[in-house]
């Protein structure tokens, strides 16, 4: 085994001992120079794949490749690069990750790349826009206060995202309200009249305009 497989595997065994799993990750040629010098000395192997509406989708990986010159890390690198029909190029991406790349697997492992990215971008773009204002949180207190609200706030997002996959009576009352910031505003509202018991209560308040049962006994007694 030449020195730079044995950096290599022994690189990746120290990452799966503190992290305890793989990796794939975007490099770009303006941050990561040491490893487009490389590519570009080395022999790759490429994949061509038809997309949809006649796009083309060509596909380059290399593997131990260099991340510094002056750090033995070595990683696997792979590339996607996608033209449309008169064969101007509509996107361009890299990746270095600790799983093997060939061309049995190489485009699933770039689209585990690219949606790392679609949902780390989503999620902030949730978190901003709709609903969360997480951005403010960060104008409040001298010491703690805003790490505080912030991580109250992810952990609502959290709750909220499983309850969008695992709960059905959420998922019925978001696709009723609509818009995520339509959902809290109805919350918020129906919470300003009435005071519910439970969860059950206030979303089939929401869903049927069902009053809560403490209002239904208070007028139902003589």
């Amino acid at each position: 085994m030449s020195p730079r497989w044995s950096n290599w595997t022994t690189f990746n065994s120290k990452v799966k001992d503190i992290a305890g799993a793989d990796f794939i990750f975007v490099v770009k040629p303006e941050y990561h120079k040491s490893v487009f010098d490389f590519i570009d000395a080395v022999p790759t192997e490429t994949a061509v794949v038809l997309g949809p509406k006649g796009s083309t989708h060509t596909y380059r990986w290399a593997s131990g490749v260099p991340m510094r010159k002056d750090t033995p890390m070595f990683v696997n690198w792979c590339e996607i690069t996608i033209t449309n029909v008169s064969g101007k190029v509509t996107y361009r991406n890299s990746f270095v990750t600790s799983l093997n790349v060939d061309a049995d697997n190489v485009v699933e492992i770039i689209t585990c790349g690219r949606t790392r990215w679609k949902i780390e971008n989503e999620s902030f773009n949730v978190l901003k826009n709709h609903g969360y204002n997480l951005a403010h949180n960060f104008g409040h207190g001298k010491n703690h206060l805003a790490k505080t609200f912030a991580a109250l706030n992810l952990l609502a997002f959290s709750f909220h995202s499983a309850c969008d996959v695992l709960d059905e009576l959420w998922q019925r009352t978001r696709k009723k309200m609509g818009k995520r910031t339509s959902f809290f505003s109805a919350i918020f509202h129906a919470c300003d009249f009435f005071i519910f018991d439970t969860w059950i209560e206030l979303f089939d308040f929401m869903l049927m305009r069902k009053p809560p049962a403490s209002l239904r006994a208070s007028a139902a007694s003589p």
